[in-house]
């Protein structure tokens, strides 16, 4: 289901969430690199198939979300996380990004350290 939604500054996100077939699935949380979207996660989407709730999103300045003007923080991205998983109505779920997305990831487990259940870390560092 790819919908959008306004964070607490009125910037539009888009994402889709991909149900899983049971309702007590693990989640899980895709963050994508510096100037690409959620789409550079369809393969790894396809090959969860349906046995995981997955979250992908556009940070925004990226893809179809908004672009106020910037610059944009990780912390940033990781309240806008954390404000889509309240959207989405999660509490937690594992948090994985790549390169940019690692970045946030990290950011959204220190601000928000209840709800990553795990990070996963993919050709990133601990700061931009």
């Amino acid at each position: 289901m790819a919908d959008s939604f306004l964070t607490s500054d009125g910037c539009a996100i888009d994402y889709t969430l991909y149900a899983a077939r049971a309702e007590n699935a693990p989640r899980l949380a895709l963050i994508h690199s510096l100037a690409l979207d959620r789409s550079i996660w369809d393969g790894v989407v396809g090959e969860l198939g349906c046995d995981v709730h997955v979250l992908a999103y556009d940070c925004r300045g990226h893809g179809k979300s908004g672009k106020p003007a910037g610059p944009y923080t990780v912390e940033q991205y990781a309240r806008d996380l954390a404000e889509l998983f309240d959207h989405a109505g999660w509490p937690s779920a594992a948090v994985a990004g790549c390169s940019m997305g690692g970045c946030v990831a990290q950011a959204f487990g220190g601000l928000y350290p209840e709800r990553p259940t795990a990070l996963g870390l993919i050709d990133t560092t601990a700061w931009y």
